[in-house]
C-alpha cells in the first residue's frame, strides 16, 4: 500500500489530466493573486511577520481557501477511485469549506481554549526559570488527545463528499480499529506535500543568500509565483492521498 499510496496522486493526473491540471492551474491562479493583492496593502506573504494583523488576515484568508479548494482535489480523487460518480463542482468545495469551518469551532476552539488556560494554569504555579518549559509541557499535553481526536475524525470529508450533507462525528465509528494506520498512512503522505512545499522556498532563500539572484521585484514575484505553484501540487497530492486512504482503509476489505 506505501507505493501505491505515494504514487496515487501521479496516477491521478496521468489519468485524468484536463481535470487535474485545470484545478491545479485554477488553484494556482488564486493564491497569486491573493498573494499580489496583500503585496498591494504592504504584506509579502514570504517575508513578512505573519502575526502581524496582515499576515493573521493572510493566514485565515488562505487556509479558507485551501480548505475549499481542496473539495475539489478530494472529490476527483473519489471519482477516479469508483466512490462517486458526479464531476467535481462548487459544491465539494463549499461543503469542504464548511467541514473545515465547523471543525474549527467544534474541536479545534475548544481544545486551543483548553490548551491555553492549561499552559497558564500551570506557568502561573511553576518555578520562574521554568514557567515556559511547564507552559509548553502542559499544551502539549492537551494536543495528544486532540491529535487522537483528528484521526477519528479524518474520514470526515470523503464522506461529506460521498453523502452530500456535512459529516464530522459520523466519520467516528468508520475509523475504529485503524487509529495507527491512519495516522501512519497521513504522515507518510506528508513526506512530500512537505518537501514540494518547503523546498523552493529554502532554494530561493539560498539563492538570494549567496548572491545568485539579483535584487529586484521581479524575482521577488517569481519566487512568489514558483513557490505558489509547489504549494498546490502539495496540497493536491495530499488531499488526492487522503482519498485514496480512505478507499482503501474504509472500502476496500
Amino acid at each position: 500500500m506505501i507505493g501505491a499510496l505515494i504514487a496515487y496522486p501521479f496516477v491521478l493526473i496521468a489519468q485524468r489530466p484536463t481535470a487535474a491540471i485545470a484545478l491545479i492551474v485554477v488553484s494556482i491562479a488564486i493564491f497569486f493573486a491573493l498573494d499580489l493583492a496583500f503585496a498591494e496593502l504592504g504584506y509579502n506573504a514570504l517575508y513578512d511577520d505573519p502575526a502581524s494583523s496582515n499576515g493573521r488576515l493572510y493566514t485565515l484568508v488562505t487556509n479558507l481557501i485551501s480548505m475549499f479548494v481542496s473539495g475539489f482535489a478530494m472529490a476527483l480523487a473519489l471519482q477516479h477511485l469508483g466512490q462517486r460518480t458526479q464531476n467535481p463542482s462548487l459544491r465539494d468545495g463549499v461543503a469542504l469549506l464548511a467541514l473545515g469551518v465547523w471543525y474549527g469551532i467544534a474541536v479545534l476552539l475548544p481544545f486551543v481554549l483548553v490548551a491555553a488556560l492549561a499552559a497558564g494554569g500551570a506557568s502561573y504555579f511553576a518555578p520562574e526559570p521554568y514557567r515556559m518549559h511547564v507552559a509548553v509541557a502542559a499544551a502539549g499535553l492537551v494536543a495528544l488527545p486532540l491529535i487522537y481526536v483528528s484521526v477519528r475524525l479524518w474520514f470526515a470529508g470523503p464522506r461529506t463528499l460521498l453523502d452530500e450533507r456535512i459529516h464530522l462525528y459520523q466519520s467516528w465509528p468508520l475509523t475504529r480499529g485503524r487509529f495507527w494506520p491512519i495516522l501512519g498512512t497521513t504522515l507518510l503522505s506528508l513526506i512530500p506535500t512537505v518537501v514540494l512545499v518547503v523546498a523552493p522556498q529554502i532554494l530561493f532563500e539560498a539563492l538570494f543568500t549567496l548572491n545568485m539572484l539579483p535584487d529586484g521585484q521581479v524575482w521577488e514575484i517569481a519566487e512568489m509565483g514558483i513557490t505558489e505553484v509547489f504549494f498546490v501540487f502539495g496540497a493536491f497530492y495530499f488531499y488526492s492521498a487522503q482519498s485514496f486512504i480512505f478507499h482503501r482503509l474504509s472500502v476496500e476489505p
